[in-house]
């Protein structure tokens, strides 16, 4: 069911901006709020895709917001399927993909929509993103590939932190403070050009939720358009806004669809080895984390709930065929 007031003419808005929401309404205010105050320079289409919260969002938007458009899911269609519905209803020359427990600052929307007007071969474009803190949040990416995951699972990016060589997907040798092209960026917030997009297509439904944005990222980069990370503004991703409601399933996700990723995109010896260097991952950390539970250290039942969560993610990825 969609709630909205007549859409502007296609080709009049500026950029769309498609939220995925499930049960986060106590972010969600402060990313409209935010996102919205940049309507005073630029035309921006505001457009809201609720699986079937069961927080009161609908109504809450529908009194708060009447300004954005909103569309009902009658279940949890995942956050591909719920941007592609989004998508499909916006207007936008550029379209933005954004969480909502992302708050924007600076001038984020225009200096984005600037900076890919001037270059027309960038196909998705992403700023800064920090932690609630203000510290950097890691939001670049490499392809994954066998060693630097397992450089993340023996930790070898921690030992040599500022190295490329021994570094994970998540470029963490990277200070996140200069432009650059990139292989990836994270779906957290990504402005998409829309003549790209329709040349690459939307979103892989097969993706429940996470490593879709990385596939996407793949899909465009094979069709020769570049992804580039914009440091000159910034937006804060607090993270979790859907996933702290269920920590255990939303950790099973991920795995899942890392599977997913390396079934599509590499051969069967590459998804074996990824599945062994994966449940070595989980099974090193649930190691360190019942040791350190045990131990008395301080955190102890933050230490049980991440211990938890590997496990589950160890015994999915044993179930998985």
């Amino acid at each position: 069911m969609i709630h909205a007031k007549e859409p502007e003419s296609p080709g009049m808005i500026d950029i769309s901006t498609v939220i995925v929401n499930w049960n986060s309404r106590q972010y969600l205010a402060k990313c409209l709020d935010t996102m919205l105050s940049h309507k005073r320079t630029i035309r921006v289409e505001v457009i809201v895709v609720d699986n079937a919260s069961g927080d009161g969002t609908v109504d809450w938007l529908k009194e708060e917001y009447p300004e954005v458009t909103v569309i009902e899911s009658t279940e949890n269609v995942g956050f591909a399927r719920g941007n592609n519905i989004g998508i499909r209803k916006a207007s936008g020359r550029l379209i933005c993909l954004v969480n909502p427990d992302v708050e924007f600052r600076d001038e984020c929307l225009q200096a984005l929509c600037g900076y890919m007007e001037r270059n027309q071969d960038v196909g998705i474009c992403g700023p800064k993103i920090l932690n609630g803190d203000g510290s950097i949040q890691y939001s670049c990416r490499e392809y994954p590939t066998l060693w630097n995951n397992l450089c993340f699972a023996l930790g070898f990016y921690r030992i040599f932190p500022h190295s490329a060589v021994f570094s994970n997907e998540l470029m963490s040798y990277f200070g996140h403070d200069r432009l650059r092209e990139v292989e990836a960026i994270s779906g957290c917030f990504m402005l998409v050009r829309r003549e790209a997009m329709e040349e690459v297509g939307l979103l892989d439904e097969s993706f429940f939720m996470y490593s879709e944005d990385l596939d996407w990222c793949k899909r465009f980069h094979d069709r020769g358009w570049k992804i580039v990370f914009n440091p000159a503004v910034s937006a804060v991703h607090y993270g979790g806004g859907s996933s702290e409601n269920e920590p255990a399933r939303f950790a099973v996700e991920k795995e899942l669809a890392i599977l997913r990723y390396w079934n599509k995109h590499h051969g069967a010896i590459e998804n074996t080895l990824i599945r062994i260097i994966l449940l070595t991952n989980h099974a090193l950390r649930i190691a360190i984390f019942g040791v350190l539970s045990m131990r008395g250290s301080a955190g102890r039942s933050g230490m049980r709930g991440n211990a938890r969560n590997h496990a589950a993610c160890f015994r999915s990825l044993v179930k998985v065929r």
